[in-house]
């Protein structure tokens, strides 16, 4: 057998406090490393987020545009023959105009500030609306998936492909 101790060749260069001491610093320094790349990720992925989220307003503030433009479209040619209807239509897209300018204005940040603002003043109104879009957005992603088909029904006529009777 042989001997461990401060003269035989097997044995640390440092005492078992410095080799303590220097794995602490090690691991405090991997630790730092880690903190600092995650900290890059997450700037990253706060980047990628806010510019999707803005390509994403982009799209709805030109969605809500269009369906104004049809709107005052609706309600020019209602006028005509149902002036109350006309009325409502127009107001309608003067509404989404007025939205649809607001889009435009802000920034996600801010709408998003609105958002919670509005979600504290009126929670309820808040959940209904979020339960309302979803919806929407599930019967938008619904017709879309099928590349908005349309099938025959039987007894019904036609029906956007996918719905159920």
């Amino acid at each position: 057998m042989t001997a461990v101790g401060p003269e035989s060749e097997d044995a640390p260069t440092g005492s078992a406090e410095d080799l303590a001491g220097e794995a602490r610093r090690t691991a405090r320094e991997l630790g730092e490393e880690a903190a600092s790349a995650a900290a890059d990720v997450a700037q990253e992925a706060k980047r990628q987020a806010r510019r999707a989220a803005e390509a994403g307003r982009e799209e709805v503030g030109g969605s809500l545009e269009r369906v104004v433009a049809a709107l005052h479209a609706s309600a020019n040619e209602l006028s005509g023959r149902e002036a109350w209807l006309a009325d409502t239509v127009e107001s309608a897209a003067d509404r989404l105009q007025a939205a649809a300018a607001h889009l435009h204005r802000e920034d996600v940040e801010g709408l998003a500030d609105e958002a919670c603002a509005f979600a504290r003043r009126h929670p309820a109104v808040f959940l209904g609306g979020a339960v309302a879009l979803g919806f929407a957005i599930s019967r938008v992603a619904k017709a879309g998936r099928h590349g908005g088909e349309w099938r025959e029904r039987p007894g019904e006529g036609r029906a956007p492909y996918g719905d159920t009777p």
